[in-house]
């Protein structure tokens, strides 16, 4: 028996196929409609407005066609996410690895983290001056920062995951060539530790390191850019994935901008650093100006001061102990070329900056400015001064006295011998050589070589012998305008000596006094080829006048006088004793008694004021310790010349006497007025007058008979 079997299509409302369930189903059994996704009812006529075919997540439908997504998200299908996420940390290292030691000799790290941790472009952007380095580090953390705005999964999403999906960084090289930037090198890499797969609502930390064979100039610009995007899935029904995708513009990036300057500030030798006064006697006053830097552009000062010392014959800087530094340092000693005694930074401000300081005593100083620009490049230049505020020129005397060279040893040098009564063609020489000091400049060494500054801030690790901290040599001074560090010639601490001599001896003569002053550098000696004819008692006065670097002067001068017959010198010499000497002490008598206080040391002494054609009586004692006394020595002489007798009257300003001249051993009566004593500047010039009365008027006035001479010459005061 055959069995016949008939196929029936299931009837859907009257309809088969997809007709009987409103095109977007199908019939699967009588009256029965499986609706495609998006549609329901039994005859799949009702909209389905979210759906594993119209997706809406994360978001909803309030209405057929009608997806609201969550705040952040956007269409098609809120699976644009348009928040940024948060960059929490961007840093850059720069570093030069030693290959040999496996270590980092220097590096360099920058913090490109922004405020808000969002944005795009240049967040850092610095000068810098290394000019080497082959390892570039980054270092970057995110946040996703939307989970507040997901909302629950709805039924046609089975599973999702949306965070920080994907960190890169980039670095690049631009060189400057010709004027113009030209990429040369560089390279990007991703984040393992985030993906599209496997987004994180935080990036931890994601560090790479990246290696850099470029050589490294003046003008190039380096670049490090990291940029972090959000990301995701979403799983559907049905086997469905769609990717969250992070709108392009809405990407976080920050960037690290090293520019490179290699290059010093530059500036004019006249106006780098400018010491008003080199040797000052009030506070010392610095002032600088012109400083320039093409690329990264000034930046600031630093103004130190240093103290020095005079050690073996050359200014140095002082050296303190530790525990003296004035500045802390590491290290077990305390570096004299990094301790200033003060030090102040100053600000770039396009005008002309000045420092004043007065130090605390007087001594030689030396001052350092470093100029900065931007980039960290430095140049440094020194300068020098002496701060005196205090010091005189003393007058030595003694053995120190001026001296007559040509004149009479006996005389100590203050009379010169001639061959007859009166003698022409004479060439006086002259010394005053040690006769005056600056004491102050000379034992404290102020005028002597200055130690130059040591090259300081090596960095051993690096094996460049590069010393960041070195004086610029080009910016020295040159000439005579100040300090520059050599020994300064000076006699004593005297840098100047001028002379005059007055033929008459009569001249009264100061440091004012505009008389042909002849300049005798710091020779402490001359020659005088004199004019006129000179005859016995006749005076001439040497004039000197010593100048030095601070601005002091001081005038000493010598009467020579002129006589046909040396002098005489008695000279004493003492045994040395096991006792201490104190004093030397003369006593004479010429009618009076005399006492006079020796140096204990001499072994001369000029006995002044003596009377002519007296008989002096002479004695001297030595004083020892505790108060015991020498026997006493005993030795007379006798002068010549002018003996003066008995008083004829006496004047408002002088006293006239019977004398006798002892001329050639000759005596003459005459007639000698003297000045009184305790005369005036008046009464002295009024002698001189009738001095020159009595000298025009002989044969021709009735009362002047005759005239011998006379005697006008006077201690110098000063």
């Amino acid at each position: 028996m055959r069995i016949m079997v008939k196929r029936t299509v299931p009837v859907c409302f009257g309809m088969t196929g997809k007709q009987g369930c409103s095109n977007v189903g199908n019939c699967v059994g009588p009256d029965t409609c499986s609706c495609d996704s998006g549609y329901r009812g039994p005859q799949c006529n009702n909209k389905i407005a979210c759906s594993e075919t119209k997706p809406c997540y994360p978001g909803n439908c309030p209405s057929v066609d009608n997806c609201q997504c969550s705040e952040g998200f956007g269409s098609p299908n809120c699976t644009t996410i348009l928040a940024s996420p948060i960059i929490t940390l961007a840093s850059a290292v720069l570093a030069y690895n030693h290959p040999m030691k496996r270590m980092d000799i220097y590096n360099y790290t920058t913090d490109a983290t922004t405020e808000s941790g969002t944005g795009s472009g240049d967040s850092a952007s610095i000068w810098a001056n290394f000019d080497k380095f082959n390892k570039i580090r980054g270092t970057v953390s995110a946040a996703f920062g939307m989970e507040s705005k997901l909302s629950a999964l709805p039924s046609y999403v089975t599973s999702s995951k949306i965070g920080v999906a994907v960190a890169t960084m980039e670095w690049q090289l631009e060189k400057l060539t010709n004027g113009v930037l030209t990429r040369k090198g560089g390279s990007s890499r991703i984040c393992s530790e985030v993906s599209t797969n496997n987004p994180g609502s935080i990036l931890e930390e994601c560090q790479i390191e990246f290696t850099n064979l470029l050589n490294i100039d003046s003008g190039d610009v380096f670049k490090l850019t990291f940029q972090v995007e959000n990301g995701g899935f979403e799983n559907l029904r049905g086997n469905i994935r769609l990717p969250f995708t992070q709108q392009s513009s809405m990407a976080s990036k920050s960037s690290v901008i090293y520019r490179i300057d290699l290059d010093k500030p530059t500036v004019n030798t006249n106006t780098a650093f400018i010491v008003d006064e080199p040797f000052t006697k009030t506070q010392i006053v610095t002032r600088w100006s012109g400083w320039t830097d093409s690329l990264a552009g000034m930046e600031s000062y630093n103004w130190e001061i240093f103290e020095l010392q005079n050690k073996s014959g050359t200014q140095r800087y002082a050296k303190r102990s530790k525990a003296d530094c004035i500045n802390p340092q590491l290290g077990p000693d305390c570096n004299q070329f990094l301790d200033p005694i003060f030090s102040k930074k100053f600000d770039h401000t396009g005008v002309e900056l000045s420092m004043p300081y007065t130090p605390q005593n007087p001594g030689v100083f030396a001052m350092i400015l470093e100029a900065s620009d931007k980039a960290n490049n430095s140049d440094y230049v020194s300068r020098y001064v002496v701060y005196d505020p205090s010091s005189t020129i003393e007058i030595q005397t003694g053995d120190d006295d001026i001296k007559a060279l040509s004149g009479s040893k006996n005389t100590s040098f203050k009379w010169q011998v001639l061959s007859s009564s009166s003698q022409s063609g004479l060439n006086l020489e002259f010394s005053w050589r040690g006769h005056f000091i600056n004491r102050l400049h000379h034992e404290g060494g102020f005028l002597n070589t200055i130690e130059s500054y040591s090259p300081q801030l090596q960095d051993t690790n690096t094996g460049d012998n590069k010393f960041p901290k070195t004086v610029n040599v080009k910016y020295n001074i040159v000439g005579e305008n100040g300090l520059t560090g050599s020994l300064i010639p000076n006699e004593l601490g005297i840098t100047k000596f001028q002379t005059y001599l007055d033929e008459t001896g009569e001249q009264k003569v100061d440091i004012y006094t505009g008389v042909s002053w002849v300049d005798q550098n710091i020779k402490t000696t001359a020659s005088f080829p004199l004019a006129k004819t000179v005859s016995e008692g006749d005076f001439v006065t040497l004039w000197v006048k010593a100048e030095d670097k601070i601005g002091n002067v001081k005038l000493s001068s010598l009467p020579l006088g002129f006589d046909s017959r040396n002098g005489v010198r008695f000279s004493f010499n003492l045994t040395e004793s096991c006792y201490r000497r104190q004093n030397i002490i003369l006593k004479y008598n010429d009618g009076q008694d005399h006492e006079k206080l020796i140096n204990p040391f001499a072994d001369k002494y000029d006995l002044l004021g003596l009377q002519p054609l007296t008989a002096y009586n002479v004695s001297f004692v030595v004083e020892y310790d505790e108060g015991d006394i020498s026997d006493p020595f005993y030795y007379s002489f006798r002068t010549g010349d002018v003996t003066l007798g008995i008083l004829l009257k006496t004047g408002r300003f002088a006293m006239i006497y019977k004398a006798t001249l002892n001329k050639h051993g000759k005596p003459k009566e005459c007639v000698a007025k003297t000045l009184r004593d305790g005369y005036s500047d008046e009464d002295k010039v009024l002698m001189k007058a009738k001095i020159n009365f009595f000298g025009a008027k002989v044969g021709e006035h009735p009362c002047v008979l005759g005239f011998f001479g006379a005697v006008v010459a006077e201690q110098s005061s000063e």
